[in-house]
C-alpha cells in the first residue's frame, strides 16, 4: 500500500502552502439567494457541461450583525482531496471585516443577485425583452448594488410592461422575490 497523494501536488506533502488559485483549475462558484459566494470548487477537468476530478473545495460562511445585516466575519473551510477522492487535509480560518470591507462585500453580494436575476430574466422573457427591462431599471440597479434596495424592488413590483406580467406567479413576482432575498 503506497503513500496517499494529494491531487494538487501528486505527493503526500501538505498542500497547505500551494496557491491553487493560480494553477489553472476550473472553478465552479456557487451563490446562495442572498448573493453570497458560499462555495468554490476547483476541478481538474471541465468539458463545457460538467466538472470532474475535484482537487480543492472552499466552503464559506458569513457571520452578520443581526441589527445591521453587515458582515463582520467569514469562516472558510478548505478541503484538499487525495487521489482516491477522499478528503486529505482540512483547514478552517476566519477573516474579520472592516467597515469598508463589509460595505464592499455587500456591493459584491448584491451585484451577484443582479447577475443571477438578469440571467434568469433572459430565460423567462427572452433577450430583447430582458435588455429592454434592464435598460428601464438601470439607475435602480446601480442604487440596489450600492445598498438602497427598495427602489428597484418597487420599480419591478409596479411595472406595467406586458412581458413582466405573464405567468403565475408573474415574471415580476419571481424577479421581485429574487431581489428581496438579496437585502
Amino acid at each position: 500500500m503506497g503513500t496517499k497523494k494529494f491531487k494538487i501536488n501528486n505527493s503526500g506533502e501538505s498542500p497547505e502552502r500551494i496557491d491553487y488559485d493560480i494553477m489553472g483549475f476550473h472553478k465552479k462558484r456557487s451563490f446562495n439567494a442572498k448573493g453570497e459566494l458560499y462555495l468554490i470548487e476547483y476541478f481538474k477537468n471541465f468539458n463545457g457541461a460538467s466538472y470532474s476530478d475535484l482537487a480543492v473545495k472552499e466552503e464559506r460562511q458569513y457571520i452578520r450583525d443581526p441589527a445591521s445585516g453587515w458582515v463582520y466575519m467569514r469562516v472558510m473551510t478548505i478541503t484538499w482531496y487525495l487521489q482516491d477522492d477522499t478528503p486529505g487535509y482540512i483547514k478552517t480560518s476566519q477573516k474579520f471585516y472592516s467597515m469598508t470591507e463589509s460595505y464592499d462585500e455587500g456591493k459584491s453580494r448584491r451585484s451577484n443577485v443582479i447577475n443571477t436575476t438578469s440571467i434568469y430574466l433572459f430565460g423567462l422573457i427572452g433577450e430583447a425583452n430582458a435588455i429592454d427591462f434592464l435598460n428601464y431599471v438601470t439607475f435602480d440597479i446601480d442604487t440596489y448594488i450600492k445598498g438602497s434596495v427598495q427602489p428597484l424592488i418597487d420599480r419591478v413590483s409596479n411595472t406595467d410592461k406586458n412581458y413582466m406580467l405573464v405567468g403565475s406567479p408573474t415574471v415580476k413576482d419571481i424577479i421581485g422575490s429574487m431581489l428581496e432575498a438579496g437585502r
